[in-house]
């Protein structure tokens, strides 16, 4: 019970002393109309809540019936971050892969998450990974339907900053993510839309965003760096 609902119960029974008492009719007065407004605040967060918990029922079956597997798991394997596997990452291996919506807030930017549009399309937060030049884009909201050729081509139509031969260019670069069981690459065709790489079963989601590994193709780095992935 609420302190104004309180409050006008407790000038109903003084008023049935002094029915006339103008003081307690305007106390009670004050305190219905904030009580009137705290119900209906409270029905409307009910139901603004009802509305998130079954937004976040679609969003989880979605990505249920996609067959993505998604892990709290923060852990990148990657050689040139020096990274070594933990505890998480054998936990990973055996199978336990659960996580709820809420801890798969991704952190790159803060708060980025994997949303379900109205027309049941998912959009992701994505990580792309330059070791060579150890840089990194983020796309907050990448359409599942698209193909990695796409979106490497709007991301670089012109040389990036730390680019200046203007090297990486779709038809010039090798993309890679991390097998979740062995830690090893497994090369990505870029004609594949996101939806495809992400039903793989060797691809799982960590932290709530796919990562991939970008480098020129035939390249020097290149060779070294699959050294690294035996």
């Amino acid at each position: 019970m609420s302190h104004h609902q309180d409050t006008v119960e407790w000038c109903d029974r003084a008023l049935q002393v002094e029915a006339g008492n103008k003081h307690l009719l305007e106390m009670r007065t004050n305190a219905d109309k904030q009580f009137r407004l705290e119900e209906r605040n409270r029905r409307k967060a009910a139901k603004e809540q009802q509305k998130r918990l079954k937004e976040e029922q679609r969003l989880e079956e979605a990505i249920r019936i996609r067959g993505i597997v998604l892990s709290t798991d923060t852990a990148v394997k990657s050689r040139f971050k020096d990274h070594e596997e933990d505890d998480g990452d054998e936990a990973l291996a055996k199978g336990r892969v659960l996580a709820s919506l809420e801890e798969l807030e991704q952190s790159i930017p803060k708060g980025s998450r994997v949303q379900l549009a109205d027309d049941g399309v998912l959009h992701w937060p994505v990580l792309f990974m330059y070791p060579q030049h150890k840089q990194t884009d983020f796309i907050q909201a990448f359409d599942e339907r698209t193909c990695l050729q796409d979106q490497l081509s709007m991301m670089f139509a012109e040389a990036a900053p730390w680019d200046p031969e203007h090297q990486y260019s779709p038809a010039n670069l090798s993309v890679y993510y991390e097998d979740s069981a062995t830690g090893r690459l497994v090369s990505v065709s870029l004609d594949d839309p996101l939806l495809g790489l992400l039903r793989d079963k060797r691809f799982v989601v960590r932290s709530g965003t796919p990562v991939f590994i970008v480098v020129v193709r035939k390249s020097a780095f290149e060779k070294d760096f699959l050294k690294l992935y035996p």
